[in-house]
């Protein structure tokens, strides 16, 4: 099993479901052959080690070659290597799950999903850093980072919309619903709602300007989600992330 997984690769994976996809094919097969090299290959062989329909092998493997992450060298199927040698450029896989292919590329978006959280973190962080570490050094690195990406002085936690992670992801408002569902169920990330209801004696369900919605008593607010990484992913490194957008 591939436990580690460049970060590079993972980031050139937003709004590419074609690479995704073609990811995930190469993991899955690697946790079922344990070889990276299947001699006298065949769509076919593939097929019986996977247990993947033979026409979306084909498509997997093209867009496997094309991203210079597999090869035939004669009779042989070569996946090349998805680590990197610097430790400090890979991510955590270990916590994905191999059931199915189709689970394999859920916890891919949920890596994702994680990558995006990350970042808010890196900005929290560093304008934390920047006005409250201790440490000279701290601050002026913080400062500098400030200024790198347009941070500014205050951090306004807003949560992620599923608006935000579905354009980011680049699927369907509902599919974006699934794939953070998937990660909270597998302990990717801790999910925290943010309701805040509003006593409206027999209101019943009727629009209230300034409110999402109504029930018999009460009139809602609702703003997005905020998450917490629980996973593994980054493991190895100090929550680093490329900040690349």
């Amino acid at each position: 099993m591939v436990k580690n997984l460049r970060y590079n690769i993972a980031n050139s994976l937003f709004r590419d479901k074609a690479s995704l996809k073609a990811i995930a094919l190469l993991l899955f097969f690697y946790h079922k052959h344990k070889k990276n090299v299947l001699k006298n290959w065949s769509i076919n062989k593939v097929a019986n080690i996977t247990g993947i329909h033979a026409y979306t092998i084909k498509k997997r493997m093209n867009t496997l070659i094309q991203l210079k992450l597999a090869k035939i060298e004669g009779s042989s199927l070569v996946f090349l290597s998805v680590v990197s040698k610097h430790k400090d450029r890979n991510i955590n896989i270990t916590d994905i799950c191999y059931d199915t292919i189709k689970d394999v590329e859920k916890s891919l978006y949920a890596i994702l999903l994680c990558i995006i959280q990350s970042r808010k973190d890196f900005c929290k962080r560093t304008i934390l850093q920047a006005r409250e570490a201790r440490q000279v050094s701290v601050v002026k690195k913080a400062r500098a980072l400030k200024r790198k990406y347009g941070y500014g002085d205050i951090y306004d936690e807003k949560g992620l919309s599923y608006k935000r992670i579905a354009r980011k992801f680049g699927v369907s408002l509902k599919t974006a619903f699934c794939y953070v569902r998937y990660a909270v169920e597998k302990g990717f990330v801790m999910l925290q709602n943010h309701f805040c209801a509003t006593f409206m004696p027999k209101v019943g369900r009727y629009p209230v300007p300034g409110y999402m919605f109504t029930t018999r008593n009460y009139a809602y607010n609702v703003t997005s989600n905020t998450y917490t990484i629980i996973s593994k992913i980054f493991n190895n490194k100090e929550n680093r992330v490329s900040v690349a957008r």
